[in-house]
């Protein structure tokens, strides 16, 4: 991977880390602070809140709860998926046969 000038954030203490990889480690602190899970399916995020034994939730595991607990029907979870398909965001490619 080659990086340019401005490809890289900047944290306290001067820890120099690739831009794309902060959003990764906010949302992981977040849910270390929050003692909450983190709901990815990327594969940094995953690993990082791993080291840090932060629990992961796939976004399968998420709808699954929310239908369960009546916050999403089956139609809507179909529409959400319809959406990632035509914004070409599915997670990985087995994902909407797993979700549907």
């Amino acid at each position: 991977m080659e990086f340019h000038h401005g490809d890289f954030g900047f944290f306290q203490g001067g820890i120099e880390v690739p831009a794309h990889h902060i959003v990764v480690v906010h949302r992981v602190a977040y849910g270390s602070i929050l003692d909450s899970p983190v709901v990815t399916d990327d594969s940094d995020m995953t690993e990082l809140a791993d080291q840090f034994t932060i629990e992961v939730w796939g976004i399968l595991d998420l709808l699954e709860i929310m239908k369960e607990n009546g916050h999403a029907t089956k139609s809507q979870i179909k529409a959400l998926i319809e959406f990632l398909e035509y914004n070409n965001d599915l997670p990985y490619p087995s994902f909407k046969k797993k979700a549907v």
